[in-house]
């Protein structure tokens, strides 16, 4: 290859690679005729560039396959070439790909690994970076305590390298780690200490998402005042900018607010206008907080009808979230599958099938499964319920449902924390499991929420049930913490005349709430 074709084909990597944010169309060309140069000149390290570069685009423009497949092949050329640089990139990017895709520990294990080369390269920069989206992992994935270490290095080596931006951006998700452990108070000062440097930045994006995290944990240490100013400011922020998913956010903190202060009027009006906002945007997972919240101002407020209304609409939204990540996943198994097979030759695709095969399994298993009760979780059960429902119509046999509620489980988290909740909840799991017969289904529904479903009639599953409710209530809880006590209610349905099993659950969920408008710790059917 001649210098001026190398020089040629190295700076329209470059220009792609300065343009990616920029420009991604003019990336996207620069970046393709690089590619084109470097096959024709048969310079395998440039074209990993290239390929680095498109990789790069095609996860911004979602297509996830084509960017899996372009990163993956420029990381074996970057390997090959013993290139640190364009590994610890691909690196990069691959994590990101796989966290979109909704696979996080494949995330998980990409930036552990380019964390690893920017130790090794000396990089303190790209070592921050690597510990922030290290955190965003953990975060992701609940392990909180790792997060937060992570979080913590990232602000120290970012301060070494008296890197401000970087030292705000780590505060600010230390901050909502510490709302998610209930360190209320930790998180108000790492908030107002990101906020801070983010105005001396002039960092307004940044600013304006602290303001938000920053009045969540002012709420919770009853701050109302600052916080409601807080919330005020930054929702003018995102009106003016169109940032709609910032103005929910700002929304659903105000319903907050106003729930701690038994505002419920304001909290459901505030809430109400959130949720308009979702459902007219397609912001899912944020409309079915918003249910749940609202759900709760209402039975807060007596009004059981509309609070069950909002219950039911928040399960229907979180089926449809949890269908749809499904849905990624298993698109971005089927992905990595084809890559894998375009990729390597026969003794090595099938190691890579193998390995393949593990992952769809574990991933399987993870989608029909509860990870902290080990129960099956609402999408195993609906599908089996279904298939139970259909059998039981075809052969005239009976079948039971059953939805059961731990009572004012939210009274326990507030009072005892989320680690005796959690307690609770697989203590719970357990009784419930060892209750049943073979062939009976156990699952976690959602929250405190279980449900069951049981081969037999009517009589025999408020039996059963009624027996379970029994078992609870004289569960020695002391032994958990020594002043915790735990009932459940139970709503129950055999009706097998309905039009189908959701018909079947609904009833169930409907009794449940009568029950709990009855005195709670009994079984309705």
């Amino acid at each position: 290859m001649s210098d001026s074709s190398l020089e040629a084909i190295q700076q329209l990597n470059q220009s792609a690679w300065e343009l990616r944010y920029a420009n991604w169309q003019e990336s996207l060309q620069s970046s393709q005729q690089a590619l084109e140069l470097a096959s024709a000149e048969g310079n395998e390290l440039q074209r990993g560039y290239a390929l680095r570069t498109l990789g790069f685009i095609e996860r911004v423009q979602s297509n996830l396959p084509k960017a899996m497949s372009r990163l993956t092949e420029a990381l074996e050329i970057a390997k090959n070439h013993g290139d640190l640089v364009l590994e610890r990139d691909c690196l990069n990017f691959l994590a990101a790909t796989y966290a979109t895709s909704g696979n996080m520990q494949s995330a998980l294990d990409y930036t552990q690994s380019a964390l690893q080369i920017s130790q090794q390269i000396e990089d303190l920069p790209g070592q921050v970076s690597n510990l922030n989206n290290l955190g965003i992992i953990y975060y992701e994935l609940n392990r909180l305590s790792e997060a937060e270490s992570v979080y913590l290095q990232a602000i120290e080596s970012a301060s070494l390298i008296q890197d401000q931006r970087r030292v705000a951006e780590a505060r600010a998700n230390l901050a909502l780690v510490y709302v998610k452990l209930e360190r209320y108070e930790d998180a108000v000062s790492c908030s107002r200490s990101a906020l801070q440097l983010a105005e001396e930045l002039k960092l307004q994006e940044l600013a304006t998402r602290v303001q938000v995290n920053l009045a969540e944990a002012l709420a919770y240490t009853d701050h109302f005042l600052e916080a409601l100013a807080l919330l005020r400011s930054a929702e003018k922020i995102f009106v003016e900018h169109g940032v709609f998913e910032g103005v929910v956010h700002c929304r659903l903190n105000l319903g907050l607010i106003f729930l701690r202060q038994h505002q419920l009027s304001q909290a459901i009006a505030s809430l109400n206008s959130g949720l308009a906002l979702c459902q007219s945007h397609g912001m899912k997972e944020l409309e079915a907080q918003l249910h749940q919240r609202i759900s709760q101002a209402y039975e807060d407020d007596q009004n059981f009808e509309l609070a069950l209304k909002h219950h039911k609409a928040f399960h229907t939204v979180e089926r449809e979230v949890r269908r749809l990540d499904t849905e990624r996943q298993l698109n971005a198994i089927s992905a990595q599958r084809e890559l894998d097979r375009a990729r390597a030759e026969a003794d090595l695709e099938r190691m890579r099938r193998v390995e393949l095969g593990h992952l769809v399994n574990q991933l399987e298993w993870q989608a029909i499964s509860d990870p902290l009760t080990g129960l099956h979780n609402r999408r195993f059960l609906e599908t089996q319920l279904e298939k139970s429902f259909f059998e039981a119509k075809q052969a005239s046999k009976p079948l039971s449902v059953a939805m059961l509620d731990i009572d004012s489980f939210k009274q326990v988290n507030d009072t005892y924390g989320h680690a005796i909740g959690d307690e609770v909840l697989k203590i719970m799991a357990k009784l419930a499991k060892d209750s049943l017969r073979t062939g009976d289904i156990a699952a976690r529904y959602g929250g405190e929420e279980f449900a069951l479903v049981v081969h037999a009639g009517f009589e025999h599953a408020m039996r059963a049930c009624e027996r379970l409710r029994v078992l609870v209530e004289k569960h020695p809880w002391s032994e958990v913490h020594p002043s915790l006590s735990v009932t459940i209610t139970v709503g129950v349905c055999a009706d097998t005349s309905l039009e189908n099993h959701e018909k079947m659950l609904n009833y169930a969920d409907e009794k449940l709430y009568v029950g709990k408008r009855s005195g709670k710790n009994q079984v309705c059917g």
